[in-house]
């Protein structure tokens, strides 16, 4: 019965997220989404990926078959573009919902409100990124370690299992290395205690043998086993153009010590963080049994990983404080913070930490002057602090669990508020506009762009099958075409007012004639150019800014 109700709360809340995938969107802007998506179109339209010794991109297969897959079965659309990170975050959860059979509904419940309802995964659901499945393999790795360790699963099952979930990780992207201090610490553990000395035998041979397929397929294609890597170190991510080791050490230092869980409470992390970290403090008073508790000290270990290990060998350089990066903390966190929530609202004065970190959280957030998810974590304070004031009341026992959904609520509106205000409405009006008069175009043409973003994702509105149409970026143009003629001028006046307001003041000074607008979509305005002139007086603009 438990279990039935647990795999119901996992499939309502999977549901839920995919609804907010269908009538909302949150991708693109700001991220890596275009080039995922036009690696996935390359090898959907010439069944073959680049290989290149300055991009890593392709080499990350995971997310890049994965999402040619869902463009092949649904065009390039919105939901097609999310459906890679939205089956994964899914995929993570049912792991969770087998974690936590025989558990309670109120912990299921828990649990899967901090995973489902916190902005990471609301957010990125939507992305084309491969951060979602870095979070599904290293759980599935740990999931499958975890059955093997509590409920003695069979030994060649589970290495075979857990060593593919890591290849799996290694094929989605680099970050995977980060999970690597866990790996080590449970099977140093182990060898200490002389149990599953087979498991990790068989783990090891597996990943080996799956690490040598992948390294010899370089060797054939490449001439070089270590191509991959050699690609990472020419393109390792920076920290401001410069890696941290080649800046002063103050840099690195901020890095370390506050930057990155900064960065976790303003994105909304810390509503689950908290009761997570607070969960560990309290590990040897609110976990049932040493099967539960093991999945906070993971947590910790991860955590700290994701904070101090550096990812390159010949230089000490941790990535960027993007929480992005470490989603794959989550699944940890929200197991172990659901214990917390449970714990604390069944005995609020026996963890006072809970509702002094919130409040502490409350108080940098309004030093910050910080919008979004500040009124996520008042209201969890909120429903804290009562249950705090009012423990001993008689009425508490029937009320503290109305106190629980007080908390969600809060959660919730990480989820609502993006029907309330859309993300990137922009985003259609450019889509509409160009679909509606370059899909049946013929000919040949060149449409400039104020940025990169707003003439990369022209490329995709068309599925980047129209070779004929260039969109570029007028700023990245060293010469601009003498020849007037097919030539145009796109503008998205949401994404980027600034270049709007820039055309418009050239437009009051200059004859119009120069620029016929021919289509125009609430914000976004498609420009038949007349005269290059005005052109070259936009590119100086731009240039200048």
């Amino acid at each position: 019965m438990k279990s039935n109700l647990v795999n119901c709360t996992f499939i309502g809340f999977s549901i839920l997220l995919l609804l907010h995938v269908l009538f909302i969107f949150c991708g693109f802007y700001g991220n890596d989404d275009i080039n995922y998506a036009r690696l996935s179109a390359e090898l959907l339209h010439n069944n073959t990926l680049p290989i290149s010794s300055t991009d890593h991109f392709p080499l990350r297969w995971i997310t890049i078959w994965s999402a040619a897959f869902f463009f092949k079965l649904f065009g390039f659309t919105e939901p097609a573009m999310a459906l890679f990170s939205y089956s994964c975050f899914v995929l993570t959860a049912f792991l969770i919902s087998r974690f936590l059979k025989g558990s309670s509904l109120f912990l299921a419940l828990a649990t899967f409100i901090l995973f489902f309802l916190n902005f990471t995964v609301v957010f990125y659901a939507h992305r084309l990124l491969p951060d979602a499945g870095i979070c599904l393999f290293i759980f599935a790795a740990y999931f499958f370690y975890h059955q093997k360790l509590f409920y003695n699963k069979d030994n060649t099952g589970s290495a075979l299992l857990f060593s593919s979930s890591l290849f799996l990780g290694v094929l989605t992207k680099e970050t995977i290395i980060l999970s690597a201090p866990l790996w080590f610490f449970l099977c140093i553990k182990d060898i200490s205690v002389r149990r599953n000395i087979r498991f990790w035998g068989l783990a090891f041979l597996f990943f080996a043998i799956l690490t040598l397929l992948y390294l010899w397929y370089f060797k054939i294609t490449t001439g070089d086993w270590f191509f991959r890597y050699h690609v990472l170190n020419r393109n390792s991510l920076l920290s401001g153009g410069i890696p941290y080791a080649q800046q002063p050490g103050i840099i690195t230092v901020k890095r370390l010590s506050y930057q990155l869980w900064n960065a976790f409470l303003l994105n909304g992390d810390m509503e689950y963080l908290i009761f997570a970290l607070c969960a560990f403090i309290y590990r040897r008073t609110i976990f049932p049994d040493t099967a539960a508790q093991h999945v906070v000290i993971s947590f910790l270990i991860l955590l700290l990983s994701a904070n101090f290990m550096s990812y390159t060998i010949d230089a000490y350089n941790p990535l960027l404080p993007d929480p992005r990066h470490f989603i794959f903390v989550i699944p940890f966190a929200v197991i172990s913070g659901a214990y917390m929530i449970k714990a604390y609202f069944l005995n609020p004065r026996k963890y006072p930490l809970v509702l002094l970190l919130f409040i502490l959280a409350d108080i940098w957030l309004i030093c910050s002057s910080v919008e979004g998810t500040r009124y996520v974590y008042f209201i969890i304070t909120f429903s804290l602090l009562l249950a705090f004031v009012f423990a001993s009341s008689t009425y508490y026992r029937p009320a503290g669990k109305w106190l629980v959904l007080l908390g969600a609520g809060g959660m919730i509106l990480n989820y609502v508020n993006d029907f309330i205000h859309p993300r990137y409405p922009y985003y259609f009006d450019q889509r509409d506009l160009v679909k509606s008069y370059f899909s049946n175009y013929t000919g040949s043409a060149t449409v400039y762009c104020g940025d990169d973003m707003t003439a990369e994702l022209n490329d995709y509105f068309l599925g980047f099958k129209n070779t004929d149409i260039r969109f570029v970026n007028i700023q990245q143009c060293k010469t601009l075409i003498s020849d007037s003629s097919n030539q145009y001028l796109l503008i998205n006046g949401g994404y980027d007012p600034l270049f709007k307001q820039q055309t418009d003041s050239l437009l009051l000074t200059n004859s119009k004639a120069d620029l016929h607008c021919v289509k125009g979509n609430h914000t976004a305005f498609l420009y038949a150019v007349a005269d290059t002139a005005m052109l070259h007086e936009l590119k100086k603009i731009r240039s200048d800014k």
